[in-house]
């Protein structure tokens, strides 16, 4: 709880003990209070409670102002401050001009300071309205407690008169006492009310700066995204247009096995070109949540068997190792999680040594179906273990090195991962290697596991 909260709410309080005490001091000493007509006491607690609303009301604004709420503007502010002076003058030039009762005209003198320390505070052009509101916040603080005081001695004054005129009876007292009590409350509600919108201004100002935050670190991640992006283009495109330009030059006049090789080389850029395309594509739609899966009942170990297939084509000096069961049921999209693991055994390989190795194990148990892949490569700094999932980030290990991706491949990854309700986790050390584990929800395991164990 805020600091302005508690003091609102201890105003309140306050102020119900405080008229209370006011009200049975005023009874305990009513036969020896000063002579008041009892129409003028009973208009005064009247034309100050007027005035205590008016207080009220301009503290309010002072609480808008120093808040800088922007539905406060400075007309309404000044149309509140007139309104609270205007009333204040008809008071003190109409209700009081009869009244000797020293306690209140000694409350109103302390008012009427209290008011022209107001009028300062608004007519001076050297504050702004943020500095205005905080001093306003003091001094109609100041301003209701006198009102409160001027209206327990009134109340004070006006039992004595009526006890002293008509010796009034009880019931009467009560209805004056409630009546003070319901003001006290409503004054009461309004504080809290003025507390909890503060409250919920405050909040909206934390969430508007988090999403300020938010929007200049996608913006950054943006940028480096697109810098890296226009490398990765400008590399095939320029392949493309040189090899093809020198196609044109020689107009087709060269060795045929020279020609295939230089069409080779534009298919090649076309085909790398593609598929980056293809994957900020995917990015988008995922993004946009309208990215479909293709789900169906498939052998998820004949798939990481597939995979090995692929890169064990092209891996001089690296080993990728399996370490899966024989078979194991899942409904899932295939190619969305062949694509997972694909990726990341490219990147594995990328980053490791010539003479490491790669495993790729599977295991399934109550927690879910768990897919690991482990090397022996360069490592990510801890401090770029959330970043990496971002999209447009890379390891600040690896961003300088000569083996650069375009930074989408483990923001796709985990998008895939959390679109079949699982998670993506990565552990990692530097100079000893990678560990990311992608785990799919339990409930997509398959029946056919339980048949294929009682065959064997």
């Amino acid at each position: 709880m805020s600091l302005e909260s508690t003091f609102d709410r201890l105003l309140a309080v306050g102020s119900i003990i405080i008229l209370c005490i006011l009200l049975g001091f005023g009874a305990f000493t009513s036969n020896r209070t000063a002579q008041m007509d009892v129409s003028r006491s009973n208009e005064l607690v009247f034309v100050s409670s007027r005035i205590m609303n008016n207080i009220d009301a301009l503290r309010f604004a002072a609480v808008q102002a120093a808040l800088e709420d922007p539905a406060l503007t400075e007309e309404d502010f000044q149309r509140r401050y007139r309104i609270t002076r205007a009333r204040f003058d008809v008071f003190k030039k109409g209700e009081l001009h009869a009244i000797t009762d020293p306690a209140i005209q000694k409350y109103v003198g302390r008012l009427d300071n209290v008011i022209s320390h107001i009028s300062k505070t608004m007519a001076d052009e050297s504050c702004d309205t943020v500095c205005r509101g905080e001093r306003l916040l003091v001094q109609t603080k100041r301003a209701k407690r006198i009102i409160a005081k001027l209206q327990g001695r009134g109340l004070i004054v006006d039992g004595r008169m009526r006890r002293a005129v008509d010796e009034f009876n009880q019931s009467t007292i009560s209805r004056i006492f409630g009546s003070s009590l319901a003001f006290t409350a409503f004054a009461g509600i309004l504080a809290f009310y003025m507390s909890q919108k503060n409250g919920a201004l405050r909040a909206q100002k934390i969430e508007l700066t988090e999403s300020q935050h938010r929007l200049a670190e996608v913006g950054r991640y943006r940028g480096q995204f697109l810098a890296g992006m226009s490398h990765e283009f400008r590399t095939p495109l320029n392949a493309i247009k040189g090899f093809s330009q020198l196609i044109l030059m020689l107009k087709g006049d060269m060795p045929r096995d020279k020609l295939l090789e230089y069409i080779t080389d534009i298919e090649k850029s076309a085909s790398d070109l593609e598929k980056m395309t293809n994957t900020i594509l995917d990015l988008s739609k995922i993004d946009a949540g309208t990215f479909d899966l293709y789900e169906k009942n498939i052998d998820l170990v004949s798939v990481l068997k597939d995979v090995k297939k692929q890169f064990d084509v092209n891996m001089p000096g690296q080993t990728l190792v399996l370490n899966l069961p024989n078979k194991l049921w899942v409904y899932c999209d295939p190619s969305a999680i062949k694509r997972c693991v694909q990726n990341l055994v490219s990147n594995a390989l990328k980053f490791s040594p010539e003479d490491s190795s790669i495993t790729i194990a599977m295991s399934s148990s109550e927690d879910g179906i768990k897919i690991q892949i482990t090397d022996q490569g360069c490592g990510i700094p801890e401090d770029d273990l959330d970043s990496v999932w971002q999209v447009y980030s890379r390891s600040s290990y690896t961003r300088d090195s000569d083996k650069q991706g375009t930074g989408l491949g483990l923001p796709i990854i985990k998008a895939l991962i959390e679109s079949h309700g699982g998670y993506a986790k990565l552990t990692s050390e530097v100079g000893v290697g990678t560990v990311v584990t992608l785990t799919l929800p339990a409930h997509r395991l398959r029946i056919q596991n339980r048949q294929d164990r009682r065959a064997a």
